[in-house]
């Protein structure tokens, strides 16, 4: 993301199981971000005066709501997050809540109209590139009277077209290609700020049979995991 990134956040996020949190690829795969991992201000300000705001910094009357996950690290994060904001002249309401508060009655819910929030993740059901994308990004799957998953509202006719499209593909290198060329229509949108692809060491015992979660790809699933 542009700004600085305390170094903080940085510790707090770093695990090793392979989790999205809010962007399809992987930063590794992505090599303009490979330039500044801690951000960079100076970049933030060019765009902010590409966006009309000669100074480099908002200087409009709105109030962002930010709404992020009160726990550890998470809120770390959402307060990373907010002061960079903040440098960039944003006005900001910050508000941390219990995980699951956070979704069912803040982030997932259209009519709260919460401008960010750092913390929400998606993790695809099954290994296919429209089980990582579709839902979060395409406007004809936005939920107004419920929960609702794509919280950055990303209604773009064009790409939600090509969706529709790509669903209908069959074959796995066909779908690959297909998708792959909505994740990049999608990052040129700039419809999400990537933030991380974790890696997380998972340890079991000799005499335990782990089993990992076939929907959560790493993760225990204490269910089907077992002693030997």
């Amino acid at each position: 993301m542009g700004g600085d990134q305390p170094r903080s956040a940085r510790q707090a996020s770093r695990r090793e199981a392979r989790h999205r949190s809010d962007d399809a690829l992987p930063v590794e795969r992505r090599p303009r971000l490979r330039r500044s991992r801690r951000g960079d201000a100076a970049v933030a300000e060019k765009y902010m005066k590409l966006a009309g705001y000669p100074s480099g910094k908002y200087t409009g009357p709105e109030t962002l709501q930010v709404v992020g996950d009160s726990s550890a690290p998470a809120n770390n994060v959402a307060e990373a997050v907010n002061q960079t904001l903040k440098n960039l002249g944003f006005k900001t309401k910050l508000n941390l809540v219990e995980h699951t508060v956070m979704y069912s009655k803040y982030c997932g819910v259209v009519s709260e109209k919460i401008d960010v929030c750092p913390n929400v993740g998606w993790i695809a059901d099954f290994g296919d590139p429209q089980a990582v994308l579709d839902v979060p990004f395409n406007g004809n799957l936005i939920v107004k009277n419920g929960t609702n998953s794509n919280w950055g509202l990303v209604n773009h006719p064009k790409i939600n077209a090509a969706m529709e499209a790509a669903a209908k593909v069959v074959g796995e290198k066909a779908r690959g290609e297909a998708w792959a060329k909505i994740d990049r229509e999608l990052v040129e949108e700039a419809v999400v700020v990537p933030y991380e692809w974790s890696k997380e060491p998972n340890i079991e015992s000799k005499d335990v049979a782990g089993v990992g979660q076939l929907w959560n790809s790493g993760t225990w699933d204490y269910s089907f995991t077992s002693l030997k």
